[in-house]
């Protein structure tokens, strides 16, 4: 079993994946929230990340890592490209967290690569092309890991960082009829925040659950839409703005 527990940060991605017994993260918000989320974590009684993961480069995602890997010391830190190592340093605070921000063992992945959590396996099936852009522009979206979490029972979870709906056509019409094809997820972490999928994209993936990382709920149309596929939704927007607050997602 897979379980994917999402905090509630506004519009950040922070979540803590478990399989087995064995602890993974994705993304972290600004180093402000990366330290709440370093103080959830400790209240869960997590005491070691196998690894964590840094989407992209920009600083609503990775801007607190490096107070999770000072405090959680992961195996290694999964990242598309090295621009990602180097703005992890950056926005560490002087002194301990940067330097075990440093000293950390980054591995920079791409389609066709693997990675595993207890029973469970990671397969990186995005993107096909990194843009040599500066971290802070919009267009690093498009970087964004794209990566199948995968139960031993076959049943998938789709994290998508900030990715387009373009780019998971795209990873679709590739691997369509294989082992890395996106259709048919468990859950989808919702691309971009509370972004807008098309309704094409959304039939294609066909999730039996939505996650939304936001500070407030999607727009009532696209609520409709993913409703309309049959599909929960849930935010990890507080629950005083109509959100579910921190939730676990379990996938078995």
């Amino acid at each position: 079993m897979i379980r994917t527990t999402f905090f509630s940060q506004g519009r950040v991605d922070a979540y803590l994946i478990c399989c087995d017994g064995e602890y993974g993260w994705v993304d972290s918000g600004t180093r402000g929230n990366g330290l709440k989320c370093v103080d959830l974590l400790n209240k869960l009684q997590v005491k070691k990340l196998r690894w964590v993961i840094g989407t992209h480069a920009h600083k609503d995602h990775i801007g607190g890592l490096a107070a999770v890997i000072k405090a959680f010391n992961p195996d290694e830190v999964i990242i598309p490209h090295d621009r990602v190592r180097q703005q992890v340093i950056k926005f560490a605070a002087k002194g301990s967290e940067r330097a075990a921000a440093e000293a950390a063992h980054y591995r920079i992945v791409k389609p066709g690569d693997e990675f595993t959590l207890g029973s469970a396996i990671f397969k990186v099936v995005g993107p096909f092309t990194i843009r040599k852009i500066a971290p802070g522009l919009l267009s690093e979206n498009y970087n964004s890991l794209i990566i199948k979490a995968i139960d031993k029972s076959g049943k998938f979870a789709l994290l998508t960082g900030d990715t387009s709906a373009a780019i998971l056509n795209a990873v679709q019409d590739r691997f369509k009829g294989t082992d890395k094809a996106i259709n048919g997820c468990e859950v989808l972490k919702n691309p971009h925040h509370n972004g807008r999928l098309p309704a094409s994209v959304l039939k294609m993936l066909d999730p039996k659950v939505v996650v939304v990382c936001n500070s407030s709920p999607p727009a009532t149309a696209y609520q409709r839409l993913i409703h309309s596929i049959g599909a929960a939704l849930y935010t990890a927007a507080p629950k005083s703005r109509g959100g579910n607050g921190n939730f676990p997602i379990s996938i078995m």
